[in-house]
């Protein structure tokens, strides 16, 4: 008997040896460690693709990389003014921040200055703001409220709710600059967040078939839309224009 209890012990491994090793520790570090890689990743690409325009129009190769940089300090600061912050805390201030957001998203579109037939900055003196950045924020937030306030209250997810207004709003606002990538942000996100906190069959498709309606809608609303979709598909119809980074 004695034997069998030592074959037994002897067969049985530690728990630890069978635990998978996590390359982090936790989601945070993750998070904070894709980050890292974004921002370098980002500094090597806006380094490597304007230092000959800034050595030809500035004298230096480094201008646009140093305020590339300056932008990272700015940032980096912020975050760790919010890092230890209690995102409980925003929700009082998520109506005040979206009225701010609204306002500055129509003020854009009557004062702003236009680049290139696009209306998108206000400017503040010595900087610019772009309140479709701030849009992109808000409307995660409102989203983030309404959907764990539903899941918590075991409620079904809805589609058409004074929140998904708001958030179309801002959509619309953007759209108006026009600037489709950021404004299919705005809004694709918060869709995509309904979507894996789960929405039922019926109002998935519905939502899939609004979503490619309004593709297509904003598509031809945009002359060149049409002519930059065609250019995916053939770059060397158009190779020293639109096709060029296709091309290249």
């Amino acid at each position: 008997m004695p034997e069998n209890k030592t074959n037994t012990s002897t067969k049985k491994s530690h728990p630890a040896q069978h635990e998978r090793k996590k390359f982090w520790n936790n989601d945070m570090e993750a998070i904070i460690g894709i980050m890292f890689v974004l921002l370098i990743l980002g500094t090597i690409n806006v380094f490597s693709s304007s230092f000959i325009i800034a050595e030809a129009d500035f004298d230096t190769p480094y201008f646009f990389l140093k305020r590339h940089v300056i932008n990272i300090v700015i940032g980096m600061v912020a975050f760790a003014c919010c890092f230890n912050f209690d995102y409980h805390v925003w929700r009082k201030y998520m109506p005040i921040m979206l009225g701010f957001t609204i306002i500055c998203l129509v003020l854009v579109l009557i004062v702003g200055p236009s680049v290139n037939g696009a209306k998108r900055w206000l400017p503040l003196g010595v900087t610019q703001f772009q309140p479709a950045e701030m849009a992109k924020l808000v409307s995660i937030m409102i989203s983030s409220a309404y959907l764990a306030y539903q899941v918590n209250a075991k409620r079904k997810i809805d589609i058409l709710t004074p929140q998904m207004g708001l958030i179309a709003l801002m959509f619309v606002l953007t759209e108006q600059e026009p600037d489709m990538g950021t404004a299919c942000i705005i809004l694709g996100v918060p869709i995509f967040m309904m979507i894996v906190v789960g929405l039922e069959p019926r109002k998935l498709w519905i939502m899939v078939g609004s979503v490619i309606a309004g593709s297509i809608l904003m598509i031809l609303r945009q002359p060149y839309r049409i002519e930059r979709l065609k250019v995916t598909f053939d770059p060397w119809s158009d190779a020293q224009n639109m096709g060029n980074h296709f091309r290249q």
